[in-house]
């Protein structure tokens, strides 16, 4: 899976530059924050489309979560246990994780099967690797490196559940919900998708 018009879509990141530059106002008072957080943001979209990989690793990671189940062979009474890496969005390394999938609830008169998955990262990688993409960010733009001893401990997990036709592998519904937190502050988001059947004529 991969994104072809990757260039295409990276030219299209200097309208969203010009278009998130046009909505910061750098004559209010707090202009000198303001103007900090373009920077930080310029920069972390400039990363974002630096690359065919950082382009994938952004605009993949839906598709990717959705179709996570299809074309693996499951144990009925048992969890498939293994290890990962999630995509890092700013592009260089990646995240290690420890994820697994169990087979939930099966309706044998429905054909439906509910498959769970869950994933975590792995915290001290994931402190490490985002303060390094930190520095890796300011260094780019002239900005000085972020204290390696603040930064907090990064604890990230993900959490989806697959409603699965049995006799075609069509995913019916999937929900997936990904927690983030960090000294104190915590960050969730919910997506659900779910199969719409065609019209009747």
């Amino acid at each position: 899976m991969g994104v072809e018009n990757w260039a295409e879509v990276r030219a299209k990141s200097e309208e969203i530059k010009k278009a998130f530059a046009s909505m910061v106002d750098l004559s209010s008072a707090d202009a000198p924050e303001r103007f900090e957080m373009k920077r930080i943001i310029d920069a972390s979209l400039q990363q974002t489309f630096a690359s065919r990989e950082s382009v994938e690793a952004a605009f993949l990671q839906v598709p990717r979560m959705y179709f996570l189940p299809l074309g693996r062979e499951y144990p009925v009474k048992a969890a498939l246990k293994y290890q990962d890496q999630a995509a890092n969005p700013y592009g260089g390394e990646a995240f290690p994780t420890n994820a697994v999938f169990q087979v939930g609830a099966h309706d044998g008169k429905a054909q439906r099967v509910t498959i769970k998955w869950s994933q975590q990262f792995d915290k001290a990688a994931a402190t490490r690797i985002m303060q390094d993409t930190m520095a890796k960010l300011a260094a780019q733009n002239g900005g000085p490196p972020p204290d390696g001893k603040a930064m907090p401990a990064l604890d990230i997990n993900d959490q989806a559940t697959y409603d699965v036709d049995a006799n075609s592998g069509w995913i019916w519904k999937a929900s997936h919900v990904h927690s983030s937190a960090a000294a104190g502050s915590s960050q969730k988001d919910t997506r659900t998708f779910v199969l719409r059947k065609a019209d009747a004529k």
